[in-house]
């Protein structure tokens, strides 16, 4: 019996709930690795999804076979009866052959797991894009269902290999290979098939599936719950230089027709929105020396527009009719949810996705305006992407001669991008800081210290193991003494964590830019004081709130946050004496400018 071990039952749960919870935190920090080496991958065998519907149609549960822009063209559901109720109330009114943005706000559902994403980068789940702006939202226009096709499967496995559509991949591009693997987990998903940008090989559980001109993949069926798919994409990397080098013109006259519909505005409007985009890039100038900035490419101006509708717009209700006043050039136009967004200076999120791409394509910048599902909240433990139902977002797409489609949000309070290829979950923090040293060192070093680390790994569970033993044997003092060591452990480790944090940061700063610097310290001192800095705020978006918590030290802010957009964006700087007086003044008495280097 335990008893007569020197051992009582409380200490034995204490120590196994302990163990449990350094269990679950090891395992969390464990690699996710890329995995998917073999070309066998997850599908819902005991499925087989026939077709409902004629190729290419939308449905969704209670809509009785028909498509879902036949039973609402406002984007509505479909259908009636207990199903179509609530698959509205779980899915937003974005995914059918015509939608209404008024009526796409995610945020008002109640939040609800709709599906699960093992994928070896966190990334947008594309669903559908939209070609066609019809004044109060979007719809697929007659050409691109006339262009849609159906690929038929591999005869002994279920593997689909989709073909190159115009415009989507072009070879020779950076690019990634991602492969993910979604799981339904409601009964109310059309059978629109979510999947990661420019995929090119899908194994699914049906005998066809179908695939439009903008890449988008639709089911024969709707999607079961339960139901599990892979889908293999060429992901492209979003590089900044690159892009900005993509051509204005299109390599062919084939190329010139098929965008055409892209670049569509209706003549009641086109001139309001060229107007605005126009007035917008002409305020492009850094404010220090009065200079306009240099926008000579597509890239450039979809970027800046992007950055300022979300510093220049706000979030608000629309109001349903024009104004009036001095905004609108042609105020007996009819009513457009572009011109009510302008004059009111702002509206709903799709608002901003719409003037966005609208905007664009008044300056001959060709955009589509793309829905699906934002990645969602990882879980370390499973290694899931966890998306809900409020994870629903619109984005921009534009494309750049030579290179593609890229997303960009508009949206406040969001990132400018969707994440990307690169920035995936492959291995843990303390393996990002062993990559960092392995590339350093050349492969023979890298083999004897991977050596010794397995030398010492042995060692170390050797000793733990003889010290468990020993340290059992003494009974209640063994539990004392080893807790007394596990904590003196958790202390020293943490204290040689927030050396190193210390010291890295330290180096990090060193090794920038005197501006980039400088505004880095800023957001630390900030950062003291509850301001941090959220990673989808713009850095003007940021000025303006923490300028609004400390109105005494607001000038000394913007100035050293327009300092840092001038030489992120404009490649122009002030002189970093001027810099480092703007720090002593923004907290003189903290020392916060000790160490600032020119």
């Amino acid at each position: 019996k335990l008893s007569k071990l020197g051992i009582s039952p409380l200490p034995l749960i204490s120590l196994f709930g302990f163990s449990l919870i350094i269990g679950l935190a090891i395992f969390a920090i464990l690699p996710r690795f890329g995995g998917y080496q073999l070309r066998s991958f997850p599908v819902s065998m005991n499925l087989n999804i026939r077709r409902e519907v004629p190729p290419g149609n939308i449905i969704k549960p209670g809509s009785n076979g028909q498509s879902a822009g036949q039973n609402n063209n406002s984007g509505g559901v479909g259908g009636s009866g207990g199903q179509g109720q609530a698959a509205q109330a779980v899915l937003p009114p974005l995914f059918a052959e015509e939608i209404d943005t008024n009526q796409s706000n995610p945020q008002k559902l109640k939040p609800e797991l709709i599906m699960r994403v093992r994928s070896q980068a966190e990334l947008f789940w594309r669903v559908l894009s939209y070609d066609q702006y019809t004044g109060k939202g979007w719809k697929v226009s007659d050409r691109n269902k006339k262009s849609l096709i159906t690929v038929k499967r591999e005869p002994f496995n279920y593997e689909f290999v989709l073909p190159t559509r115009t415009g989507i991949v072009r070879f020779g591009i950076p690019s990634k290979e991602v492969i993910q693997t979604f799981t339904i987990t409601t009964d109310v998903f059309p059978n629109l098939i979510p999947a990661a940008a420019n995929p090119t090989r899908i194994y699914f559980p049906s005998e066809a599936v179908d695939m439009d001109e903008e890449g988008g993949l639709r089911a024969p069926g709707l999607l079961p719950q339960d139901m599990t798919y892979t889908v293999i994409s060429n992901v492209p990397i979003r590089d900044r230089t690159t892009l900005g080098k993509s051509p204005a013109l299109y390599p062919s006259p084939a190329y010139t027709r098929f965008f055409t519909k892209y670049l569509d505005v209706p003549a009641n409007i086109a001139p309001v929105l060229q107007l605005e985009a126009i007035k917008l890039l002409s305020q492009a100038s850094n404010v220090a020396t009065g200079k306009p900035l240099k926008l000579d490419n597509s890239y450039e101006k979809a970027l800046y527009l992007t950055q300022a509708l979300k510093q220049n717009y706000r979030l608000q209700p629309l109001q349903g009719q024009l104004l009036g006043g001095d905004r609108m050039p042609s105020i007996q136009m009819p009513s457009d949810q572009t011109l009510q967004f302008i004059q009111q200076r702002g509206g709903q999120p799709s608002h901003f996705v719409t003037t966005l791409a609208m905007m664009l394509r008044s300056i001959g910048i060709p955009t589509r305006y793309t829905v699906g599902f934002a990645p969602g909240k990882f879980n370390p433990f499973t290694g899931y992407y966890e998306v809900y139902n409020t994870d629903t977002i619109s984005l921009v797409e534009v494309f750049f001669p030579d290179y593609g489609w890229f997303a960009f949000n508009p949206v406040p309070g969001s990132s400018l991008f969707p994440p990307s290829a690169e920035e995936d979950r492959t291995f843990s923090v303390l393996q990002q800081f062993w990559q960092w040293v392995a590339g350093f060192l050349p492969s023979p070093v890298v083999g004897f210290f991977q050596v010794i680390f397995n030398q010492i790994g042995k060692f170390l569970n050797d000793s733990l193991t003889s010290l468990i033993t020993t340290l059992a044997s003494w009974g209640w003092a063994g539990i004392i003494v080893g807790l007394v060591i596990v904590f003196a452990i958790a202390i020293g480790i943490w204290g040689i964590w927030q050396l190193f944090n210390w010291w890295w940061e330290n180096r990090k700063l060193q090794r920038m830019h005197p501006i980039n610097r400088g505004y880095q310290q800023m957001l630390r001192h900030l950062a003291e004081k509850g301001l941090t800095k959220s990673p989808a705020q713009t850095p003007a978006e940021y000025a303006q709130s923490a300028s609004e918590a400390i109105p005494e030290q607001a000038s000394v802010i913007q100035a050293i946050s327009q300092a840092y957009q001038d030489w992120y964006y404009g490649d122009r700087s002030i002189l970093p004496i001027d810099l480092k007086r703007l720090l002593q003044r923004l907290n003189q008495k903290s020392g916060f400018t000790k160490g600032f280097r020119q």
